[in-house]
């Protein structure tokens, strides 16, 4: 896929180097997502399921992992004793269905709970692509429009914390239930 997504892009008058996107994470949601594949690849409506489905899996996946190292970290941090990986690896375990070895919990401990940030990241991500879904249409990707909100986003820089800038800007609450339901479309 990684071929055919630079021969399309410089047909289009951008140059890839290597290492640059859509080659690593920065571009992976949009670059997996049905209208990207289907609109900008050209693969049919059938093949852009493959890729697209396998992303809704590893967003599970990965979703699932961060919401039990947050439980997992905290029930460690709260206890007030973090020599001991035993908590680490059956909470962790109990959550993802995977192995975990009690004595390799610190390299996966993070202060202040910082796999708490991309939980809510990945809440809120969803939160700003249902509103630009619906102002901009499923292609909003591909709309002038879109850089401008985003814009318009970025420079408000980090002056709300993020329950204050989705109010701010209309965007609606955070909850599990937009991911949720981005989850159950993706896995038809």
């Amino acid at each position: 896929m990684g071929y055919d997504l630079k021969r399309r892009y410089r047909r289009h008058g951008f140059e890839i180097k290597r290492g640059q996107p859509p080659e690593n994470e920065r571009c992976r949601c949009l670059a997996l997502s049905p209208p990207f594949l289907e609109e900008f690849l050209g693969l049919s409506s059938q093949d852009s399921r493959t890729p697209s489905y396998h992303k809704t899996l590893k967003d599970l996946c990965m979703f699932r992992r961060y919401a039990s190292k947050f439980i997992a970290e905290y029930d460690m941090f709260m206890g007030g004793d973090l020599s001991n990986g035993e908590s680490y690896a059956r909470i962790m375990r109990q959550h993802t269905g995977f192995y975990y070895q009690p004595e390799s919990h610190l390299f996966d401990l993070v202060p202040e709970l910082y796999c708490l940030d991309y939980v809510l990241g990945w809440m809120a991500e969803t939160v700003m692509e249902n509103h630009l879904r619906a102002q901009l249409g499923t292609r909003w990707m591909f709309e002038p429009e879109t850089g401008r909100i985003l814009k318009g986003w970025w420079a408000q820089g980090n002056q709300y914390d993020l329950p204050g800038f989705l109010a701010h800007n209309g965007l609606g609450e955070m909850s599990a239930a937009a991911m949720v339901s981005r989850w159950e479309k993706g896995l038809e």
